[in-house]
């Protein structure tokens, strides 16, 4: 392989995982997530599927056991002690990531350089337990209250990404399971009639493993060809508490909600290990461990509800959620990685929008209800496009400047229905959407038999099955 490749790979894997930024370490705590921080949902919203039918409308809704989750305030129209439990299949899709050479093979005896179309696919398709929760009313001191528990993720870090064939012969498998989740506890009364009130206390647990394997091929002196391989893992864990007070005024067909969620130090402990194997096969690496405070700000949302009969149900939620503010504190143990105070990585704000709707069929001795809805997903990130030139004088490319593009931006529609009899009923919704924004990597001179050698464009089809099934005790 030849020296402007390997610079050209170098760079691409430099945008793609440091997402440009200016400042030169090697790790970013939570915004290290490799190359899809514009498409992981930081937008959390309902959790039950009956919510997630509605495009995830939530702060006015009849939420069964996920009640107390983000406005604990709804927990009121909770008439029996119930329990919910939810299950996820998502086969969500990512395809042209950064390191997409946009061109078939080629070889260019000129500069004897070879070209290779790589496609590389995030994968994110599994089926799990997402969320469980329980409500139960009691009365004290004349006063009827609420409580609740539940378990949600909060933030799903689970992607794998692989590079059959990259570069000419060169292999990389990048894999990360986990996630943020939330163990919550929360309280609710009445204070008039119409008006109720509620506060959730969250916990942050649980974090992620991820892993980097990659294998660089050279030749020698000989010509002959030889390997150099390299085993890069993080695993982390998160702790943090946070709340959540909201409020519901219910005036009869009619329904308003606000919530705020208040800030979040979310603390991450990271172990490090980057190993690579040389050509004399003897291991060379370091190991580190790094304690990242992640600081979100506090959020605010809120939502109007209209009931004109017992059949129907309208609603439009708004969240917002000021994440430019976001801010890392990195402290490693060791001196392989540099101590940076208050890095920011430039996240953007987020400004959420669910709209969705329900009507009952009323079958006497069951119910099947019809729900649809949208929402929109924003991502943390821009679109980036990087601009370089290769100098073939000595084999290098050089990188010019980077624009910056577009929020990454998902739409989102739902569907959904259900079977709701005395005592138990199973709800499910499907999720279905896409996003395409334009990005690359753009080399100012051609190279032979192409035009844009590393134009590529960022797709990601979004497509989850929600289930859920409650009781009543």
């Amino acid at each position: 392989m030849k020296k402007a490749l390997c610079v050209v790979a170098a760079l691409m894997m430099a945008a793609s995982f440091a997402h440009a930024q200016t400042v030169d370490f090697g790790w970013y705590g939570l915004d290290n997530i490799y190359g899809m921080n514009g498409f992981y949902n930081f937008n959390t919203s309902g959790q039950s599927a009956r919510s997630m039918g509605m495009g995830g409308l939530y702060y006015t809704m009849d939420n069964e056991g996920y009640s107390s989750y983000l406005n604990p305030a709804g927990m009121v129209y909770t008439q029996k002690a119930l329990m919910s439990i939810g299950f996820l299949s998502s086969m969500d899709v990512h395809e042209g990531a950064p390191l997409h050479i946009n061109t078939p093979d080629f070889y260019d005896p000129e500069t004897d350089y070879d070209f290779v179309r790589n496609i590389n696919d995030f994968d994110r398709e599994r089926n799990q337990i997402d969320n469980g929760g329980a409500v139960a009313p009691f009365y004290y001191f004349d006063r009827e209250w609420w409580v609740g528990l539940g378990f949600h993720k909060s933030y799903d870090l689970f992607s794998e990404y692989k590079m059959p064939k990259y570069l000419d012969g060169d292999r990389a498998v990048y894999t990360q399971h986990g996630s943020i989740d939330i163990v919550n506890a929360g309280i609710a009364t009445r204070l008039i009639p119409q008006l109720s009130f509620g506060v959730n206390m969250n916990v942050y647990v649980r974090g992620y493993t991820a892993d980097l394997y990659n294998a660089t091929p050279y030749r020698d002196d000989y010509g002959d060809t030889l390997f150099t391989s390299g085993h890069y893992r993080d695993k982390s864990k998160f702790s943090g508490t946070n709340f959540d007070f909201g409020a519901i005024l219910d005036m009869d067909m009619f329904r308003v909600a606000l919530n705020i969620s208040t800030s979040l130090t979310l603390t991450q402990e990271a172990t490090i290990t980057n190993e690579v194997i040389q050509q004399n096969g003897l291991p060379n690496g370091v190991i580190d461990r790094i304690t990242a405070t992640n600081k979100f700000p506090m959020c605010y949302g809120g939502g109007i509800a209209f009931t004109p009969n017992e059949q129907l149900t309208v609603g439009f939620d708004l969240t917002m959620k000021p994440f430019s503010k976001y801010k890392i504190d990195i402290d490693p143990q060791q001196n392989a990685y540099t101590d940076l105070t208050d890095y920011d990585p430039e996240w953007e704000d987020l400004t959420q929008f669910r709209f969705g709707a329900e009507y009952i069929l009323d079958f006497t001795s069951f119910d099947i209800p019809l729900r649809a809805g949208f929402q929109n997903i924003p991502g943390v990130m821009k679109a980036e496009t990087f601009y370089a030139h290769l100098d073939t004088s000595n084999g290098s490319v050089v990188h010019d400047s980077t624009v910056i593009g577009d929020q990454f931006n998902t739409n989102i529609f739902t569907i959904g229905t259900g079977l709701k009899l005395e005592k138990i009923w199973f709800d499910i919704a499907y999720q279905f959407g896409s996003s395409d924004t334009e990005q690359g990597f753009e080399i100012d001179k051609p190279l032979p038999a192409t035009d844009d050698v590393f134009d590529y464009s960022n797709k990601y089809a979004y497509s989850r099955i929600y289930i859920s099934a409650s009781m009543l005790f």
